[in-house]
């Protein structure tokens, strides 16, 4: 089957990824050709994934329309993320991109297209190419173009299918546009290691750091626990890491940045315990699977789709995101049975699950066009 997969434009696709949506459509498009599907996949110019045939989409990355996420919650210090006071350019800067991709997707007719894309030009784009299309939902609705866009998607004909990468996120969702199937993300249990023998007093705190992950509650809580930190991952919001997170910074946290994904999987495995400190409707949560494999349980707030990845086995959540509750969590998660943690993740939400699901959707919305 001929399918193209078209990554979300903002970020290149590269060993040390930007966001769980980029490692999510790298494995997808590494798993689906080593499966024998003829796959093309559409991403920002100078990325690179190894094993793939990778098209450079015409323009980006387009780094400029990065979503600003509000956080919620009262936990103190505590910013806000306001939203933008700046007009935002038009047409939006992504827009001729893909009317360019729609028109290439015309002339060549792939059996399906799978959109990992949340900006609103894709939707109406791709609504126009007028083919078979999955649209994966790796975000709640928070723009309102993206929401109105999808919404006026969901009337073209064909109409596409709308995959959400958790129940909670397909819950949040509906009533924007019909959500036809919840696929949750997988990962290879071989790609991570499994360690047995953390370093008892470190916990990592890992992904982009801004104010949505909770990075300075997460540190603030590991400090109270008698923790030394991790820190690794790309500074997403350089206003709040200065405001929030800079202040905690001494010597018992070292500060990694992004790390390629085979470091970040010997990194977990270094620590005894991960720590997610979401104050967002997390939509799914990579770094809770990632550290489950390594055999590292989880502790962190009850947020969105973060229940369903850890599951009753894969570590502590708690309902108050405060540094207190999170910082009492700690010790309870660090005692879990690591075995136990690897072996309840790699079951829940191993990569083979994710392409199955993918492989029957593609063929199925690629009937429905005939």
């Amino acid at each position: 089957m001929r399918v193209t997969l078209i990554a979300p434009l903002v970020a290149r696709l590269r060993a040390a990824q930007q966001g769980g949506a980029q490692a999510v459509v790298a494995d997808l498009a590494l798993g689906l050709t080593e499966r024998g599907q003829d796959v093309d996949l559409v991403a920002p110019p100078g990325s690179a994934v190894p094993g793939v045939r990778l098209r450079a989409a015409p323009g980006g990355p387009f780094a400029a329309d990065l979503l600003r996420i509000t956080a919620d919650s009262t936990a103190q210090p505590h910013r806000r993320t306001a939203p933008c006071d700046i007009e935002p350019p038009w047409p939006p800067s992504q827009a001729a991109t893909w009317l360019h991709l729609a028109a290439d997707l015309r002339a060549n007719q792939p059996d399906a297209v799978h959109a990992h894309a949340l900006d609103w030009p894709a939707f109406y784009a791709l609504a126009a190419a007028g083919l078979p299309t999955v649209h994966t939902l790796h975000l709640p609705p928070l723009d309102p173009a993206a929401a109105a866009a999808a919404r006026a998607a969901a009337q073209a004909t064909p109409r596409p299918t709308f995959v959400a990468v958790s129940r909670a996120c397909a819950a949040q969702w509906r009533g924007t546009v019909p959500v036809d199937a919840v696929i949750g993300n997988g990962v290879d249990p071989a790609s991570i290691p499994f360690a047995s023998t953390p370093q008892a007093d470190l916990a990592i705190v890992a992904g982009r750091i801004s104010p949505e992950k909770g990075t300075h509650l997460a540190i603030a809580a590991a400090r109270r626990a008698g923790m030394r930190v991790l820190l690794v991952g790309a500074v997403y919001d350089r206003a709040y890491h200065e405001e929030c997170v800079v202040p905690l910074l001494d010597a018992s946290v070292e500060v990694l940045g992004p790390q390629p994904r085979h470091r970040l999987a010997i990194l977990y495995g270094r620590a005894a315990v991960a720590l997610v400190a979401s104050l967002w409707e997390e939509p799914f949560g990579m770094v809770a699977l990632e550290a489950n494999l390594a055999g590292t349980p989880v502790a962190g707030f009850a947020r969105g789709g973060l229940p369903e990845v850890v599951g009753t086995g894969g570590g502590v959540l708690v309902d108050e995101a405060t540094v207190d509750a999170l910082a009492a969590a700690i010790p309870r998660a660090a005692a879990l049975d690591r075995m136990q943690v690897h072996r309840q993740a790699a079951r829940r939400h191993p990569l083979s699950r994710t392409l199955d699901r993918y492989e029957l959707l593609y063929q199925r919305v690629a009937e429905g066009r005939r």
